[in-house]
């Protein structure tokens, strides 16, 4: 029982610092996106870079909007739901520290990160090539 009280507050908490982020990013969008500075890469090469549009995928995704947020970019959804299993499985074995063993087992292979990175780069390159169907990676 004490474990599903711990999972449980981990969650509201979490739950309530995402309503917090949206509610301030709601109300400051004008602000942030006037004194966003822009993507670097971009400015210096005139291609796009893995990340570009993940600030307006942002916004989009916080406005409930994911189709929108999905095309301007697909890596920030993918992220967010990466970093949203993984928070869960941290919440898991945190709040019931004697089950889950399989889970508890699992790590991060270094070849993995290899390939995600990889996936990356190709992602930047693919983005820029101006035909179909790679015209519809560009950042909308």
């Amino acid at each position: 029982m004490r474990g599903l009280i711990q999972f449980s507050a981990w969650w509201l908490a979490a739950l309530g610092v995402a309503l917090l982020g949206r509610l301030l990013v709601v109300c400051f969008e004008g602000s942030i996106q006037a004194h966003s500075p822009g993507c670097t890469f971009r400015w210096l090469t005139g291609l796009y870079c893995a990340g570009c549009g993940g600030t307006r995928a942002m916004f989009a995704f916080m406005h409930g909007e994911l189709a929108a947020s999905w095309s301007f970019n697909p890596v920030f959804l993918l992220l967010l739901a990466t970093l949203l299993l993984a928070a869960l499985r941290w919440t898991l074995l945190r709040s019931f520290p004697g089950r889950f063993v399989a889970m508890r087992s699992w790590r991060f292979p270094l070849w993995l990160g290899w390939a995600l990175l990889a996936a990356l780069l190709l992602f930047g390159v693919l983005r820029n090539l101006p035909w179909w169907p790679f015209t519809l990676l560009t950042p909308t």
